[in-house]
């Protein structure tokens, strides 16, 4: 296994236990109302708010600091966004349809970035795509009726793919719930 593979597969695997936060959430929101059971993820953003200033302004933060691309050296992390896409989506969407878009997120963009790697040694390639979209619709339809889940996966998939001036971390899981939102009312 190459370096930079690995080194791309710890960033996802981080994405992957981050997963945690949505069953705090969820078993918050059994108790307390919607923002309440939010507050754990805000209170994650925040400090890795000030983590993020602090790496940015050059303090070495043991652990943190090597999680990070070369492109993001002066510029917040995709965590941060990560976050940020998680937070909204839990916001403002049903339940459900959050969930599916963060598993899109989590899995799908992960399995992009990792099978891309290995055919092309690059993130987004023809290959990436094709996993990914077979991993978002197969997360879809166990969670949603495929008439809901395949659109959101397409979109999903859409969205990793041409996303280039907002990031993916946002991007993929708003555009994928607003696309299951829709298409609930539609249908």
């Amino acid at each position: 296994m190459d370096k930079k593979y690995s080194f791309e597969l710890k960033r996802k695997l981080i994405h992957i236990i981050s997963i945690i936060l949505v069953f705090i959430y969820l078993s918050l929101s059994l108790s307390y109302n919607k923002i309440l059971s939010l507050l754990p993820i805000l209170i994650i953003l925040f400090f890795s708010l000030i983590f993020e200033y602090l790496r940015i302004k050059k303090v070495k933060i043991p652990i943190y600091s090597s999680f990070f691309r070369e492109k993001e050296k002066n510029r917040l992390g995709g965590h941060i966004y990560y976050l940020i896409g998680i937070f909204l989506v839990l916001l403002f969407f049903n339940f459900d349809i959050a969930f599916v878009s963060i598993l899109m997120l989590v899995f799908g963009d992960t399995t992009a970035t990792l099978v891309g790697m290995r055919f092309n040694k690059l993130k987004k390639t023809n290959e990436g795509t094709i996993a990914e979209l077979i991993v978002n619709i197969i997360i879809g339809i166990i969670f949603l009726p495929y008439m809901i889940a395949i659109p959101m996966a397409i979109m999903a998939t859409i969205t990793e793919y041409f996303t280039k001036r907002i990031n993916d971390n946002i991007a993929i899981p708003i555009v994928a719930s607003l696309t299951g939102q829709i298409m609930r009312l539609i249908l």
